[in-house]
């Protein structure tokens, strides 16, 4: 019973603290920040009213002491203001006991008053990501003891890193990445030795590559230094001591090449992730046959020659790039351990497919185009299920598509065109993946008439989404396109420059969400149906090359001059 009294009196205490709502002075912070954010509007948070400021969005306090110890504003600054936000740091300075400023994407351009933010002694992450800093001064405004994360990344700081970043000593984490920092690496970001997570990446530093700097690094677990200008040639051995070390990125610097062996160096390190995509490299590492954690390894476009060794498909368990190198010979028949999320094999000049795609069933991501594959489609792929993406364009695959074609039911999309040779009629089986949204099919000896049933395919026949997906790249009439997010909004359909018949199915009109179709260079007669008119999120259209009889209907008239893409297609339609 005592215990109990003594539970509801606490109770009690929480309620009535609680009750007192925050501290009348960050209250009063916090509505000066809603009205500089888009001054002289200042239309941000129009919840934030009432007296108890801890039940603000995207405001947290400490439940004892109702001080706020978390404020998070995400892009709440009106991105049709051309002005950058400078918001006053004396009132951050109020709130004495943050320990989280979380700023991303508010077109921030610094502070005034910086030094007043020395003031807050329990910060410790600070998050200015995605803004618009761009004056290296602006990050001086001294030492905050209980500093670990700084993110700077994609803002538009120049020239040198300023020292003074240096003086956060026990910070674990410094994201630098997407700015336009050049010249050399500080020497004294070797000093800050509790350093984890360090990403300097998409520079433009300079000079020779820091290998003492990053031997001071003992703690370190990811190190991300890929796309700057350093230049020279290292020793993959200068990372061998850093015994914490996960995840290793130098990719894309364009005038680093990497020696990948060094005399009698063994690693202290067990990678999860390493990438080393565009370093020059002549070879293999070996040590790599020593790493039996690896997820992810980039080694493409390199100048790597001969086989690829079997060990590296069983080290790698989720994601191999080694697209854009001089690798020949058969592939491996082994892939099983290739578990999931991305398969990429792009080096120009192997020259076997095989039947080695087996037991994928976590696979997500299949892409071994621009290569010199040869054998029909790998029907193997059955197996793997959950695929989203497969794409084995541009290689020399043959034969009928239609046998034993897989249904594959969480397809988004399927990459088919380029050098290939398929032939035969489209598979229906296309119809039964219903959430493919990019289908390319262009430049292969297709024949037959397309399937009725493709409006079965309901991503093309309902509203657009936005869900989030990689940056890919995929080829329109044999143009390649990088284009961010493509698979998660475009509804691609190319069967260009094949053999296919007939007339356009009416259902093929039905494929309202479609942004890019191009059945050009085939044998289609009849007439254009009025009904295209209803592709209305239509961004390229090309029926050129064709033997379509008739008049241009009106309606598709009007259409094509709303196009951004291929804009003079209907110019070589052609008619009997």
């Amino acid at each position: 019973m005592e215990f109990l009294a003594i539970y509801r009196c606490f109770l009690l205490s929480l309620l009535c603290l609680h009750s007192r709502g925050c501290m009348e002075e960050e209250r009063n912070a916090l509505l000066q920040i809603k009205s500089s954010i888009n001054s002289p509007e200042g239309n941000a948070f129009p919840n934030w009213y009432g007296e108890d400021c801890c039940q603000w969005e995207c405001v947290i306090c400490n439940v004892s002491t109702t001080r706020v110890i978390f404020i998070n504003i995400i892009r709440k600054r009106d991105p049709s203001l051309s002005e950058h936000w400078y918001p006053n740091a004396s009132l951050f300075a109020q709130f004495k006991d943050l320990k989280q400023l979380v700023l991303p994407g508010n077109h921030i351009g610094g502070f005034t008053a910086r030094h007043e933010l020395n003031k807050l002694k329990q910060l410790q992450k600070l998050d200015l990501r995605d803004n618009s800093i761009r004056d290296g001064s602006q990050l001086c405004w001294g030492k905050l003891p209980s500093l670990y994360s700084l993110d700077l990344s994609n803002n538009k700081l120049r020239g040198n890193i300023s020292n003074c970043l240096c003086e956060n000593l026990s910070s674990t984490e410094l994201l630098l990445s997407d700015n336009k920092l050049t010249g050399n690496i500080p020497a004294c970001l070797g000093n800050m030795t509790s350093l984890e997570y360090l990403d300097l990446s998409n520079n433009e530093f300079k000079g020779s590559f820091p290998s003492v700097l990053i031997h001071n690094l003992t703690s370190i677990e990811s190190l991300i230094l890929s796309r700057n200008q350093f230049k020279g040639r290292i020793s993959l051995s200068i990372f061998a001591n850093l015994s914490t070390l996960r995840n290793l990125d130098i990719s894309y610097t364009t005038n680093l090449e990497v020696e990948p062996e060094s005399p009698s160096w063994f690693p202290s390190f067990s990678l999860i992730a390493l990438k080393l995509g565009g370093c020059n490299l002549k070879r293999i590492p070996s040590f790599l046959s020593k790493q039996h954690h690896l997820r992810s390894l980039d080694l493409s476009y390199n100048s790597l020659e001969g086989n690829i060794p079997s060990w590296l498909l069983y080290n790698v368990t989720s994601e191999l790039w080694i697209r854009g190198n001089n690798l020949s010979g058969t592939f491996p028949e082994t892939l099983h351990n290739i578990s999931s999320q991305l398969l990429h094999s792009t080096s120009p000049t192997i020259s076997y497919m095989g039947n080695y795609l087996m037991i994928m069933n976590q696979l997500l991501t299949l892409d071994m185009s621009d290569n010199d594959f040869s054998g029909t489609f790998p029907i193997s792929l059955s197996k793997s299920m959950n695929l989203l993406i497969v794409d084995i364009q541009n290689n020399d695959l043959s034969g009928e598509l239609i046998s034993d074609f897989p249904a594959l039911p969480q397809l988004r999309a399927l990459l088919l065109g380029g050098g290939n040779r398929f032939e035969g009629p489209i598979p229906h089986q296309l119809c039964q993946m219903r959430h493919l949204r990019s289908l390319d099919l262009s430049g292969n000896n297709l024949s037959g008439k397309i399937p009725t049933c493709l409006d079965n395919i309901t991503s093309c026949t309902e509203e657009l989404e936005y869900p989030s997906y990689p940056e890919m790249e995929f080829r329109v009439n044999f143009e390649m396109v990088n284009w961010k997010g493509i698979f998660s909004y475009l509804r691609l359909l190319d069967i260009s420059s094949n053999r296919l018949e007939g007339t356009i199915p009416i259902e093929m009109t039905h494929l309202i969400s479609l942004r890019v179709l191009n059945i050009s260079n085939n044998l289609f007669t009849g007439e254009i149906p009025i009904s295209f008119a209803n592709l209305t999120n239509l961004e390229a259209l090309d029926l050129s090359q064709n033997k379509f009889f008739g008049k241009l209907p009106s309606e598709l008239t009007d259409l094509t001059q709303s196009l951004p893409l291929w804009p003079a297609t209907f110019k070589e339609l052609q008619y009997c």
